[in-house]
């Protein structure tokens, strides 16, 4: 959903049965799409006009969409057009930045000191951007990726330095060293009714309602029910003990 591609989040989530889980999409499915679409021909008026009225403290991505659009009317050589759409930039970037534009109205088309804005990267940049706020949902698997980048040098220093102990410094689930990251994430989980962290074989489970407790937790729930339908702790859902799924962390 992240990067802009809702259809094949609907396929996991018919085939994992996560039902529920796009409601919220659903309900504007044919209205994004046409923004997506509208993108991606690298036409970003419905974009900003969906942000405008949807999102309109996303200030820095209705700048960077109108900035797009312009440049992209230059190369085209709709300058009238391209003038009349840069009224929006106004309040929405730096000084500087909106002069910037401006004076690409009186540049060629083919200026290569805006070929870092409007390159094929950029633009796919700006989709996944466009699509945490559509979709309201922001990929965390960058940041992982990044943490894993950053702890590469440090681990083989280690490695180098700590030859002799290396099956016993890498033997564990969790890196030897402090890796500095901006935003931390849990990695481990703790349920909320027996008090116990959740391992391997006491695994984190997701009721149908989303609420999460550990597999012991689930089994005791189930055990105790007198009906085929177990009563979540926190809410008045009830669900089977089969609609249950495991969570990996």
């Amino acid at each position: 959903m992240s990067t802009g591609h809702p259809e094949i989040a609907e396929t996991y989530v018919q085939e994992c049965n996560l039902h529920g889980r796009l409601d919220e999409y659903t309900a504007i499915k044919d209205t994004v799409g046409k923004v997506i679409e509208s993108f991606r021909q690298h036409n970003t008026i419905p974009a900003i006009n969906y942000i405008e009225l949807n999102a309109p403290q996303e200030k820095r991505l209705i700048f960077d969409l109108v900035r797009h659009q312009v440049l992209e009317l230059i190369k085209q050589g709709k300058k009238l057009e391209a003038l009349t759409l840069s009224r929006k930039l106004s309040g929405l970037g730096s000084d500087g930045e909106v002069a910037q534009i401006m004076g690409a109205l009186f540049t060629k088309a083919d200026d290569t000191r805006f070929n870092e804005i409007s390159s094929p990267l950029a633009w796919q940049q700006l989709e996944s951007r466009l699509s945490e706020v559509i979709f309201k949902c922001k990929s965390i698997l960058p940041q992982i990726l990044e943490t894993g980048c950053q702890a590469v040098p440090a681990l083989l220093n280690l490695r180098s330095v700590m030859a002799p102990r290396q099956d016993q410094i890498f033997s564990s689930d969790e890196l030897p060293i402090e890796i500095p990251i901006e935003k931390r994430y849990h990695s481990t989980f703790t349920c909320p009714i027996l008090r116990v962290q959740t391992t391997e074989r006491n695994p984190p489970y997701r009721l149908r309602c989303g609420h999460v407790i550990s597999k012991d937790a689930l089994e005791k729930l189930a055990s105790n029910s007198r009906h085929s339908l177990l009563k979540c702790p926190y809410c008045p859902d009830e669900s089977s003990k089969d609609q249950a799924l495991r969570v990996f962390l």
